[in-house]
């Protein structure tokens, strides 16, 4: 498999990356091939194993031979187009199993020590009325508009209504 045809295909942004890529291979990651003699594969395991593999060792063993397993390589690629849908099987019926608690650092926690900021001489973005000033609005007096301020779920910035993305993370937000 050529770099210049794998590369894209592979998303692989260096000739490392395919070069580390092959090595797993040949050393019969997956089980996607088989690499005769045993000792070839032996060394390519071993090399992959260390800390710095030397990937010249794909181009240094002129007797390795490769030998692609074709039903691995189909079961790699998923179902073919012929396979029918088959639901998920059912959850188990009976009490949930208890979840271990994740714990956070507590500035993960609590980002916005005040949710709701106050607003002072704001216009309303719906209607375009002075908002009172002094105290937290929650609607507009005027025509009733919430005026909570919108937050990313990912990162707690602030956006605004009808974007799909936040500015500061990029995370999607979904239909508001």
């Amino acid at each position: 498999m050529p770099y210049r045809l794998a590369r894209r295909r592979l998303g692989l942004a260096s000739s490392e990356d395919y070069d580390t890529l092959m090595l797993r291979f040949c050393a019969g990651e997956a089980g996607l091939a088989r690499v005769t003699p045993e000792a070839s594969r032996e060394r390519f395991r071993a090399e992959l194993a260390s800390p710095h593999p030397d990937l010249g060792v794909l181009r240094g063993d002129e007797t390795a031979t490769i030998v692609l397993d074709p039903a691995a390589l189909a079961r790699s690629r998923g179902p073919g187009p012929e396979a029918a849908y088959a639901p998920p099987p059912p959850l188990p019926a009976g009490p949930v199993p208890p979840v271990a608690p994740i714990e956070l650092p507590l500035d993960e926690v609590i980002r916005h020590p005040d949710p709701v900021p106050e607003r002072r001489a704001a216009d309303c973005a719906c209607c375009g009325a002075t908002l009172p000033e002094g105290r937290v609005v929650h609607f507009c007096p005027h025509c009733g508009q919430n005026q909570t301020p919108l937050r990313c779920h990912a990162c707690e910035a602030d956006v605004e209504a009808g974007w799909t993305y936040c500015i500061a993370c990029g995370h999607g937000l979904g239909p508001r």
